[in-house]
């Protein structure tokens, strides 16, 4: 594989591409190879700014990858619309989440959202810098008690807007009942 993209950038074939070169050992297992194809495709599209890139790669045996593919795919989609508000999905939901419950502890905040403690924290530690939430612990607490500031009240107030136009999107790309069919399908796969 090295040296067939040698071969290929001695022969220009990649003169007006983004080119990211990794060694990789395939094995002959063909999930890897589909896997990484689709992950390069993915960051010379995005390199490009082509959008809704997964719209037409081909459909893989794995559900697995059928459903992260489709997940990434929809968070990319909330994102693009979110961005005019200066956040991203994961982003809107920490905060909303917050606001919906006021001030919280790490853990309790993390259970609502259904997120591990970890993953959250690391999550919130740019809202911390940008000054969206706050900790407001008192010294000693080993749970950290955390809020929104104005500005992050201010920025999911600017957001919403652009969240609810996203669900409006994803409604009318598969309807009423295939929104109830994919709600329903979704809650089986949680239960695995």
């Amino acid at each position: 594989m090295k040296s067939q993209l040698a071969s290929a950038a001695r022969r220009g074939k990649f003169s007006n591409r983004p080119l990211i070169l990794i060694h990789a050992t395939f094995d002959n297992d063909p999930l890897t190879r589909d896997y990484l194809s689709l992950y390069f495709k993915c960051i010379y599209n995005k390199l490009r700014g082509v959008e809704n890139i997964f719209r037409s790669t081909r459909k893989s045996s794995c559900h697995c990858i059928n459903v992260r593919r489709a997940a990434v795919a929809v968070t990319d989609y909330y994102d693009q619309l979110l961005s005019p508000a200066g956040i991203t999905l994961n982003q809107f939901s920490m905060l909303k989440n917050l606001r919906d419950i006021g001030i919280s502890s790490v853990s309790r905040l993390a259970n609502h959202i259904g997120l591990d403690r970890s993953t959250l924290v690391r999550g919130l530690k740019p809202l911390f810098k940008a000054g969206y939430i706050e900790d407001i612990s008192q010294a000693g607490k080993r749970d950290n008690q955390v809020r929104l500031t104005p500005l992050g009240n201010q920025t999911v107030d600017v957001a919403i807007p652009f969240w609810e136009q996203a669900q409006e999107g994803v409604l009318k790309q598969i309807g009423e009942e295939g929104l109830e069919t994919l709600t329903r399908l979704l809650s089986k796969i949680e239960a695995l």
